[in-house]
């Protein structure tokens, strides 16, 4: 089964309104510029088709199928949140300023 935009469901909703508000809250903190934040999300939205698009067409068939892709997909994404959490632990918990 082929996933579509339509079968995301409530997800889309809930994702559009935090996106909303988050950006919202960049711009009245001062923390960029409104154009900006468009240009991000615009970049973001393109990232975010190709991304769906790819998985989709290239990777979810051989997600399925082979084990060995399942397991590089899986400890890439727990490598990659792993290499997050000490980022934030590292620079924005102990900071020392």
């Amino acid at each position: 089964m082929a996933t579509t935009l339509t079968t995301i469901g409530d997800g889309w909703w809930w994702s559009k309104k935090t996106a909303s508000t988050m950006s919202w809250l960049r711009v009245s903190q001062q923390l960029h510029t409104a154009s900006q934040v468009v240009v991000g999300a615009v970049l973001g939205s393109v990232f975010a088709i190709l991304w769906f698009w790819s998985w989709d067409a290239i990777v979810l068939k051989a997600f399925i199928s082979h084990l060995w892709v399942r397991a590089v997909v899986i400890l890439g994404a727990a490598g990659f949140c792993l290499g997050f959490i000490l980022y934030v632990i590292r620079y924005w918990v102990n900071d020392d300023n």
